[in-house]
């Protein structure tokens, strides 16, 4: 970003202005000299992967190249600022592919590869908990009077195989319904937190439950559930969690922090271990809990 601002990569247009003997006609659309503008904002090639990022943003036709970056960076939503910084990286990375590989410029590759950077980014930078020998801080809070909390979260094991955990409590925080579940099906984290909501919302539906209130730590998920956001690797599970979502009665879905999803998320790494099994009924009394539970919950 700082050699883009500066107007100091190694464009056609740059190189000979440094009297690098070349052909200057952009290598992607062999329209125009290859000048910064050019590259980051008028080809259109480029405009086309504008148009396919979630951002959908058109290039103005005449603006100055730093002051729309200057735009960009004073936004006030940081994933769209990682988005829109990523995408330009892309753009400058599969050019040079095109150049020194002989590969084709494909514009909707350029902008899901953008896009698939800033979900793993985004969720491999979330803070997690230290280990600090101690139990956990939780700060989950109980749902009102005649409401129950769904918590579910995602895990994965050593070689990427995926596991759930989820818990429902009732407004006295008892525990009325767990879970694990353990597959061998590999995915990255988004797409496991999303199948993990759709899990949550099958198992709502099938314990005929109404009154929810869905909680996990996956932004990412929750935006997409709520079209503030679409990444192509897990639009067909959102899908499915619309469908299951529209047949029940008075729910949301909303993200939290890891402390307050600690019990779904001790549940998804103890099905690393014991694998798939639910249990059923009210958890006030620990001494009632089976052995693989203790010490999952609060």
């Amino acid at each position: 970003m700082w050699r883009l601002a500066k107007n100091i990569l190694p464009t056609r247009g740059n190189l000979l202005r440094r009297r690098v003997p070349l052909d200057p006609v952009c290598p992607l659309c062999f329209n125009d000299l290859e000048s910064t503008e050019h590259l980051f904002l008028h080809c259109p090639l480029i405009k086309q992967v504008w148009l396919a990022s979630p951002l959908g943003v058109r290039p103005p036709p005449h603006s100055d190249l730093v002051l729309w970056l200057t735009q960009w960076l004073n936004c006030k939503e940081s994933f769209a600022i990682q988005l829109f910084c990523t995408t330009l990286w892309k753009i400058w990375f599969f050019r040079n592919q095109t150049i020194f590989k002989n590969l084709d410029f494909d514009p909707i590759r350029v902008s899901c590869a953008a896009q698939k950077f800033v979900s793993e980014f985004s969720v491999s930078s979330t803070p997690r908990e230290q280990s600090t020998g101690q139990q956990p801080r939780c700060d989950w809070v109980a749902p009102p009077p005649d409401f129950f909390k769904l918590n579910v979260d995602a895990g994965c094991g050593s070689m990427g195989q995926v596991s759930w955990g989820l818990v429902i409590r009732n407004h006295n925080a008892e525990v009325l319904f767990a879970a694990t579940k353990k597959t061998e099906f590999v995915a990255e984290v988004v797409v496991a937190e999303a199948l993990g909501l759709r899990w949550g919302l099958q198992i709502a539906r099938d314990l005929n439950l109404s009154n929810i209130i869905f909680e996990m730590d996956a932004s990412l998920v929750v935006d997409c559930f709520k079209d503030l956001l679409s990444l192509s690797s897990n639009d067909h599970f959102i899908v499915d969690c619309k469908e299951l979502f529209s047949s029940l009665v008075n729910c949301s879905i909303c993200v939290v922090s890891r402390s307050c999803n600690s019990a779904a998320h001790r549940l998804a790494q103890a099905a690393k271990t014991i694998g798939s099994r639910t249990w059923v009924g009210d958890a006030s009394n620990p001494m009632e809990w089976p052995s693989f539970f203790i010490g999952l919950f609060p």
